[in-house]
């Protein structure tokens, strides 16, 4: 399922993967009479190496969200640019749209986005919930069954 992207959202996700809140303080009074400075450093250092792999994944889940999101607009360019080079099919579009004219052009344009966008959604659901489409399925081949007799 694609998530919509903003920049308040890559914001709080990057906040939250640089939230800081482990003990900064070196350690308790009581154990630092018993560790040693060298045991104190290399505790310390083991709470920041945790800290930067939390945000090391953090960073990577934004970023293939990113790249998941931009993949989108780089196939739309590479489309455009493969129909822009093939002047036949450029001509056959604007004679199109000078034949069917722009106002039912633009119709046809949204009322096939709404549609695309419908079918889109209803195999997302299909997917997340399969004994739902299974039942849909077997509403459909009913009523096909229905139609022949």
């Amino acid at each position: 399922m694609r998530r919509s992207l903003s920049l308040r959202r890559i914001a709080i996700n990057f906040a939250h993967a640089c939230d800081t809140s482990f003990d900064t303080s070196m350690t308790s009074a009581p154990k630092a009479a018993t560790l040693s400075r060298a045991e104190q450093l290399a505790s310390r250092r083991a709470r920041l190496r945790e800290q930067c792999d939390i945000q090391r994944r953090h960073l990577g889940a934004i970023a293939a969200e990113l790249q998941y999101e931009l993949s989108g607009i780089d196939r739309t360019v590479l489309m455009m640019r493969r129909v822009a080079s093939k002047p036949v099919v450029v001509s056959a579009g604007v004679a199109l749209l000078t034949l069917i004219g722009p106002k039912r052009a633009l119709r046809w344009a949204s009322k096939g986005a709404f549609w695309y966008g419908a079918a889109k959604k209803a195999v997302a659901v299909a997917a997340a919930h399969p004994q739902l489409a299974a039942s849909l399925q077997s509403a459909v081949r009913s009523l096909q069954v229905q139609k022949r007799s």
